[in-house]
């Protein structure tokens, strides 16, 4: 349902401190992810009942470990009044069975610096903490550069 999903991911963009985002752009980017059958990634909803009330976005990475493909969770977001309710925890036991179903070595997410409540929530389901990597990200006027910049090719 994508007016679900925009409505949980306008949700999403505000616990991240991110303005409102503009729902006609939001409602055709979910478009176009559904419409691509997983080629730009996927969607899962969670309900309790008739009602969604959290959200993963994951895509798959080539190649981890044993030349096998990487789950690579994108967003895990649950609605403020349904935390702690055990919607994350079955989003995130769904994704392992798919991971163990496709032959998938391993999940992988980050989560920012201060949100200590996502921490604490992927420490109590036993998943470990990686130090060993920093994420870089090129967005705005570093990818702009990143693009033009002149390649070197060497023989």
């Amino acid at each position: 349902d994508v007016a679900t999903i925009v409505t949980i991911m306008a949700a999403l963009h505000r616990h991240y401190r991110q303005p409102d985002p503009d729902r006609t752009a939001l409602r055709r980017m979910v478009t176009r992810c559904l419409a691509a059958d997983g080629r730009l990634g996927r969607i899962v909803l969670c309900f309790d009942g008739a009602e969604a009330i959290g959200l993963v976005t994951y895509g798959l990475a080539v190649p981890g470990p044993d030349f096998k493909p990487v789950m690579m969770i994108k967003d895990l977001f649950v609605l403020p009044d349904h935390r702690n309710a055990g919607c994350g925890a079955f989003i995130m036991r769904h994704l392992a069975r798919i991971c163990l179903e496709a032959d998938i070595s391993r999940l992988d997410l980050t989560t920012e610096s201060w949100n200590e409540g996502a921490m604490r929530f992927y420490e109590r389901l036993n998943g470990s903490l990686q130090e060993q990597k920093r994420a870089y990200r090129f967005v705005g006027q570093s990818l702009q550069n990143l693009a033009a910049a002149k390649s070197h090719q060497s023989a």
